[in-house]
């Protein structure tokens, strides 16, 4: 039986194929390779600022401090941030006029909006005391009566000035009246915050008041308390204005009629100058206008001195 011989290709033919299938894996590889790096972000772009459309920015409101457990929002400051549209905005309150008689049930944190289920519309441990104090004030009760409460006009939502009245201690004893606090407001009288409103006959009077005041104020009040009385001065609506007159004293207010008396002094010194000073019983330098000084007897302390002037001028 005959066998027939294949006829082999030329190796012309056979080379071209093999370079055609060379283009094509080289051409494959370049196409993959492109088609990776353009799904790549660059860098150049990476760091371009994205542009949100206005429509897709909501504006919320968020407190400029942080809210404490039971506070109402209706005492608090706010601002406005801005937040892109969804990232759950729809779950922050939008509006304070709708929530501004609600109640933070937990801390929130200032400057960040509000989560709606962060709020309630019931008290949350708290008072009508409790909520009229704002960040950094004190609320503090002092005994009153009759007199000193303005027969009982002085209630919840009034203003007074805080007056002490005591005698001083030094060696002339005299009375003196003395504002320690000025506009303070009374948060309650007599355990009750209602106010008086537009009663014509006054409510009996409190037996004790507590006061809306500062750090400072707090101490100043609590201190004088164990000094004298402590009184009000009972201001009228709207008015802030700063008192003219802080103090008054006896002798102030009847005038001094010992300027004909030997007045004693504390200490006498003559400067540089050859001018005279005697120091006064409330620890002052004055000069003398006259020269002649009068020394205490010899069993009296060598520091103190007797001045037969009747009229010293202030330098």
């Amino acid at each position: 039986m005959a066998v027939r011989k294949l006829k082999r290709k030329p190796k012309r033919l056979r080379a071209s194929n093999s370079l055609s299938q060379i283009i094509t894996i080289v051409a494959l590889c370049a196409l993959a390779v492109f088609t990776f790096a353009s799904r790549q972000p660059s860098v150049e772009a990476s760091n371009k600022p994205i542009v949100v459309a206005e429509r897709d920015i909501v504006t919320l409101p968020a407190p400029l401090r942080t809210i404490r457990p039971g506070e109402k929002l209706s005492s608090i400051n706010f601002t406005t941030v801005e937040l892109p549209r969804g990232n759950n905005s729809s779950h922050y309150i939008d509006s304070i006029e709708a929530y501004k008689n609600s109640f933070a049930k937990t801390s929130l944190p200032k400057m960040l909006p509000i989560p709606r289920e962060a709020l309630t519309f019931e008290s949350v441990n708290s008072n009508m005391v409790v909520e009229g104090i704002p960040e950094g004030m004190r609320a503090i009760t002092v005994s009153v009566d009759s007199e000193s409460a303005i027969e009982g006009w002085a209630r919840s939502g009034s203003y007074v000035d805080v007056i002490l009245i005591r005698n001083t201690l030094d060696a002339n004893p005299d009375l003196e009246s003395k504002i320690i606090a000025e506009n303070v407001r009374i948060l309650s009288a007599g355990r009750s915050t209602t106010p008086s409103g537009s009663r014509t006959t006054a409510s009996k009077a409190p037996a004790t008041v507590t006061l809306l005041t500062s750090q400072e104020e707090a101490l100043k009040i609590k201190t004088a308390s164990g000094l004298g009385k402590i009184t009000f001065a009972l201001r009228g609506i709207g008015d802030e204005s700063p008192s003219r007159v802080v103090a008054m004293n006896q002798r102030r207010l009847l005038g001094d009629n010992t300027s004909s008396k030997p007045k004693r002094y504390n200490g006498y010194a003559k400067d540089s100058q050859g001018r005279e000073f005697v120091l006064t019983t409330d620890k002052q330098w004055i000069r003398s206008q006259e020269k002649e000084i009068s020394k205490r007897s010899d069993d009296e302390s060598s520091t103190r001195a007797q001045l037969n002037s009747i009229d010293i001028e202030r330098e």
